[in-house]
């Protein structure tokens, strides 16, 4: 399993003792103060040891929207920003024997007309910072088709530029059924590190078998077929790995929610 917390951003759950080390709008850490960075730091290493010390950590660091709105970083160019804190957090988890995983967004401009229609939220100052960032960091490319699930496309060239920039680069999915197959495909033919696909909320209900199983299908390179019940492709995992029993290649984690439900964890992570 591969710990992962966001560790730039998505922080409106997070108001109490940790408020003063936002930014204003309280959806970004304030990634100036040192207070913050220790925070985050200890964040890392309470994860990765509880985690047992696996091989990755992802670093989240997507959707930074606000994170240069205090004085404080508003007097630092936001791409001198973003590469401190990125390289920073990169550097402490290769010092526990790790590398770091992050999401792209940031690292490209959305201005830039060769993103049209590809996920990009950075500037061209975040952008520039790409040939500054250590080579070991994992990018985790995220497309997920603008809303449109239903889009079948054949290629994305966002993947190819990171790749070509000397970085690994994971292809990551959510809903849009119809491309994972092909973008699985896309990875291989280029060589890429591998296909993680997201689940975020959408776990309750049939949403979240339909995208374990599809992108299970599309990971080992065979049609989808959602004829087969999720318990029988469930008891396949970790054949080829020689597992006996197959709760042993993959981990559930559940946590108590109002009116005695339960959910699935975010971090869940199937070793294929």
């Amino acid at each position: 399993m591969t710990p992962t917390k966001w560790l730039a951003s998505h922080l409106k759950e997070w108001y109490g003792d940790y408020a003063p080390l936002f930014e204003p709008g309280g959806w970004c850490w304030c990634i100036s103060n040192p207070e913050a960075q220790r925070v985050l730091r200890e964040m890392i290493a309470e994860l990765h040891e509880n985690f047992g010390t696996p091989p990755f950590f992802h670093i989240g660091c997507d959707e930074a929207f606000g994170a240069q709105s205090c004085p404080a970083c508003a007097r630092v160019p936001f791409g001198d920003l973003a590469l401190k804190h990125f390289a920073g957090l990169a550097e402490f988890v290769r010092s526990r024997g790790a590398r770091a995983m992050m999401w792209h967004d940031m690292l490209l401009d959305k201005s830039d007309p060769r993103w049209k229609d590809f996920v990009k939220f950075g500037n061209e100052t975040t952008a520039a910072i790409l040939d500054l960032l250590p080579k070991d960091i994992v990018i985790c490319d995220w497309q997920y088709s603008y809303g449109n699930m239903k889009e079948s496309r054949k290629n994305w060239p966002t993947m190819g530029y990171f790749k070509e920039k000397g970085f690994t680069v994971a292809g990551c999915p959510w809903m849009n059924y119809n491309a994972m197959k092909l973008m699985a495909d896309h990875l291989v033919a280029n060589g890429c590190f591998g296909f993680i696909e997201t689940t975020w909320h959408h776990l309750l209900g049939k949403d979240w078998e339909l995208m374990y199983m599809s992108s299970a299908h599309a990971a080992w390179g065979s049609p989808v077929s959602h004829g087969v019940s999720f318990q029988r492709s469930l008891r396949l995992v970790g054949t080829d790995m020689k597992v006996d029993n197959y709760l042993e290649a993959i981990s559930i984690t559940r946590s108590p929610l109002a009116g005695g439900r339960t959910r699935r964890s975010q971090c869940e992570v199937m070793r294929l």
